[in-house]
């Protein structure tokens, strides 16, 4: 398989890939619906536009409160306070094994939008 080949292939199955992961999240994220519908109504899809549209799909999930302490919406209060002191304690920089200090602050920050109600 030559390198232009490998490469129209590896676009092909990125443009799979996120089309199935948008559609798990196109309840939740309708603006990521909106990017996929615009591919189908484009003749040709660019390396740039695909890029794009993954950064803004990672983007907007990852910054997801309920993503980041991984539980639900429905969830109850309980479970996601356990959740959170779990995931606290775990990725506290204090932690020598395991201490992130940007993962404790994310964890920190989406409990706390989630418990405001942001």
């Amino acid at each position: 398989m030559s390198k232009f080949t490998s490469s129209i292939y590896d676009l092909v199955k990125g443009i799979r890939a996120f089309k199935e992961l948008a559609s798990e999240f196109k309840e939740l994220y309708p603006e990521v619906s909106s990017i996929i519908s615009s591919f189908s109504n484009k003749s040709s899809v660019t390396a740039d536009d695909i890029r794009k549209a993954i950064s803004f799909a990672v983007n907007k999930i990852m910054n997801d409160p309920y993503i980041v302490l991984g539980v639900r919406k429905d969830d109850p209060p309980e479970l996601v306070e356990a959740v959170y002191k779990l995931k606290a304690k775990f990725y506290h920089p204090d932690n020598s094994r395991t201490g992130n200090k940007d993962k404790f602050i994310a964890v920190k920050e989406a409990y706390n939008k989630i418990k405001s109600g942001v």
